[in-house]
């Protein structure tokens, strides 16, 4: 496979990377205030064949991305989700799912063609099963833990301060809102086992956890997860790969 610039145009920051013969062999990521930075980024880059990307910002920020690619003399993939790609079989509404979860979910079924959770904590923190048989069933999606914490802190007379610590039994008003967030999310992500081995009867046998947040819940997942970087870039290789096999030019 030639080098890949696989892009993923998240909520408040855009992650790249580029990918030969399966290997990352560059990465990076810069907040959208920083979108110029990545010409200077680019500009070191070398054989770059193919371009794909995910968006799932506004306009305006897609834009400058395609001013910058065509700048490079890039032309673009732009992924959007389907009812079946890559062998996963998509349960949700397509036309609604966003690309960048379709793209990690992607990734995680070729990793491991089996039962899995895939959650990814960021601006907002999604939910996302998928069977043993390749069916992505559909999934949740809430508000990751700065939206929570802004939420407070702009529709209430909440003073918070960082905590410096986790509390089971808080008993400051910062520590009660950082260990309320971090309940709050792992409390989802419990619910979601449990309802999966409720309607489907057995066990999600694999946990991935990606995205900006996982830090803050990591220790407080009480089950086996693995933490996989940049996940929807990972898949972003995999749709490139199938692209390339049904048509080769």
């Amino acid at each position: 496979m030639t080098s890949v610039l696989a892009v993923d145009v998240g909520n408040s920051r855009v992650k790249w990377g580029v990918n030969k013969d399966h290997q990352w062999i560059a990465k990076g990521q810069l907040a959208h205030h920083e979108i110029e930075m990545l010409i200077s980024h680019w500009d070191e880059l070398k054989n770059i064949s193919y371009v794909i990307a995910s968006t799932v910002s506004n306009h305006l920020i897609t834009n400058q991305l395609n001013c910058i690619f065509a700048s490079f003399g890039f032309k673009v993939h732009w992924i959007a989700s389907r009812s079946y790609q890559c062998g996963l079989k998509n349960s949700y509404n397509y036309l609604q799912l966003g690309s960048d979860r379709w793209a990690a979910m992607i990734a995680a079924w070729n990793k491991f063609h089996d039962s899995c959770l895939v959650v990814n904590i960021g601006t907002a923190m999604t939910v996302d099963t998928i069977s043993r048989n390749g069916v992505f069933l559909g999934g949740y999606i809430v508000p990751g833990p700065f939206l929570q914490l802004q939420s407070l802190k702009f529709n209430t007379q909440i003073n918070y301060v960082t905590p410096a610590r986790y509390e089971f039994f808080p008993t400051t008003t910062s520590s009660a809102v950082h260990c309320g967030i971090v309940i709050a999310l792992t409390a989802m992500i419990d619910k979601s086992f449990q309802l999966f081995y409720k309607h489907q009867g057995y066990q999600v046998q694999n946990c991935i956890l990606s995205g900006g947040g996982v830090e803050l819940i990591q220790s407080h997942i009480e089950f086996p997860f693995v933490e996989i970087d940049n996940l929807v870039l990972d898949g972003l290789i995999v749709i490139a790969d199938d692209i390339f096999q049904s048509d080769p030019k």
